[in-house]
């Protein structure tokens, strides 16, 4: 009964992305074990509801602790002091979903057989935590938040070695199309849908990422947006203005390609050809994935978007 009801939360908080409900509540409660971790100069406060889970508490808020560092690392400090993360249990299976609530708290959800790995391995937490690193926008704007968020998880794993280039420029090309318009499309503020606010605001952020990189010779990047919003106290708690938002990203990556992008496919359907954006990417699909093809136009964009910290550091 109690998976039952944990699907039917999971459908249903899918369905109100964005709308500020607490579905883990729906869950009941539960006793928590509290504890604070330090990160930089921000701490967290971090809640485990340890119903059925086997994994040890202190590994859950390793979990998390890692995960806020991670973040931290990548904006130059971590969004929101005094963040609550909440992590409920009582359900079967490993990690799965998560919400956050407008800079106040994030929730994740995991089962009773979730291990170490199913927590190394991870973006769910990653996800949720990103949405701190960007300020609030209207509800036709979502698409923008939950895309760099959805576009964070994968660049922020690669960053740290969970897992390969390869393995996430093959979710890319198989997840990208997804974000595409379709008939009767308008543009990303008009249309909604999972496909188009995630899938098509990760489609959004990688293009700005790759046309700052190419128009900039490497100096700038998305990275930069998120940096400048977080000097700036730009998190999820601050309700800004689409023209705003954009401003700062300009700014920060002293382009234009953030405006130019949303002109062209939030204010209309603004159809992508991924096949010659992966070309010129050196991103070739194959039975097994893909391969990476070096000699590629804009192959060196391509290994800066998804170069390990340990690449970085080697140059």
């Amino acid at each position: 009964m109690r998976s039952r009801i944990a699907l039917a939360v999971l459908v249903a908080a899918i369905a109100c992305a964005g709308c500020g409900l607490d579905f883990l509540a729906l869950l009941g409660t539960a006793p928590r074990h509290e504890r604070r971790v330090r990160v930089g100069d921000a701490t967290l406060e971090v809640e485990v509801s340890p119903r059925n889970l086997t994994v040890p508490i202190d590994d859950v808020v390793a979990w998390v602790e890692d995960a806020a560092h991670v973040l931290a690392d990548y904006c130059g400090c971590f969004p929101i002091d005094g963040l609550l993360v909440r992590v409920v249990s009582g359900v079967p299976g490993g990690v799965w979903f998560g919400q956050h609530w407008h800079g106040d708290r994030v929730g994740v959800l995991v089962g009773g057989a979730t291990t170490r790995e199913d927590l190394a391995s991870d973006h769910v937490l990653l996800h949720e935590l990103s949405h701190t690193a960007f300020p609030s926008l209207h509800r036709r704007h979502l698409w923008m938040r939950e895309g760099l968020s959805t576009y964070l998880e994968s660049v922020l794993r690669v960053r740290e070695g969970v897992v390969e280039p390869e393995a996430v420029w093959a979710l890319w090309v198989r997840a990208m199309p997804r974000g595409l318009p379709r008939a009767g499309h308008r543009g990303l503020d008009f249309d909604g849908g999972i496909g188009r606010t995630y899938w098509g605001g990760a489609l959004w952020w990688l293009l700005v990422d790759v046309d700052v990189r190419a128009q900039t010779g490497g100096r700038r990047s998305a990275r930069d947006v998120v940096r400048e919003a977080c000097a700036r106290g730009a998190d999820s708690r601050q309700l800004w203005t689409i023209e705003r938002a954009l401003a700062m990203a300009d700014d920060a990556t002293e382009t234009t390609a953030p405006t130019d992008r949303y002109q062209q496919l939030a204010r209309r359907p603004g159809a992508v050809n991924l096949d010659a954006l992966w070309a010129r990417l050196g991103v070739v699909s194959t039975p097994d994935g893909v391969t990476l093809d070096d000699d590629a136009p804009l192959a060196h964009v391509r290994r800066a978007i998804t170069a390990s910290q340990r690449a970085q550091s080697a140059r």
